[in-house]
This record gives structure tokens, sequence and C-alpha cells, in this order.
């Protein structure tokens, strides 16, 4: 256990939005994908590294999980359309394999 000192009051809740960069659109690509374990124990997501490709925040990576393989169906209902509006974007018409998406910039 470690000790430490927080006030949550001196934090804004996460939203579940991702705080990284400003809302916006980003011309990104992604250069990273793995299968991981979900905090439940019992679930899966697959995890997506993309890097910003220009503008003032070019270089800045962001991570992101898909509840690909969730006890909760809305989750991978949810996982799988985020999936498809990817591969759409990248021009992936039918996905074999996840790496198919990497290195291909999209917004």
């Amino acid at each position: 256990m470690a000790r430490i000192d927080f006030n949550i009051k001196d934090v804004r809740p996460f939203s579940g939005v991702n705080q990284t960069l400003p809302q916006g659109a980003y011309e990104v690509e992604i250069i990273a994908e793995r299968i991981i374990d979900l905090r439940d124990g019992r679930s899966q997501g697959l995890s997506l590294d993309y890097q910003v490709l220009s503008g003032q925040y070019k270089g800045q990576r962001i991570r992101d999980v898909l509840n690909l393989w969730h006890v909760n169906t809305d989750a991978v209902n949810m996982a799988r359309a985020r999936l498809a509006a990817i591969a759409s974007a990248v021009n992936v018409q039918a996905l074999t394999d996840t790496a198919e998406l990497q290195r291909k910039p999209f917004q």
C-alpha cells in the first residue's frame, strides 16, 4: 500500500473522453496494437496506439482500448462500431489481422 496526499476536490473527474488532446480532427496513424486483459479479469480489449502526424500536436501519442471481447455486449457493439470506422477510414474492407490497420494515415 502506498501513502499519498490526494484531495479529490483538486481533480476534475474523468468524463470518459480522452483529455490528451483538445477536441478536433487530427491526422493520425496506428503505430502499435495488442490484445490486453481488462481490469474485470474476464474481458479483453484491443489496445491501439495512435501517433499524430501533423499540426501543433505532431508526434503526440494516444492510447485507445476497444472492448472487443467484453462481458458487456453493449461495450462489444460500441468497440466493433469504432473498429469498423477505423477500418473504413484506412480503406480496409475485410479485416483479418489488426496489423492491416497500422501505418495508414486517417482522421
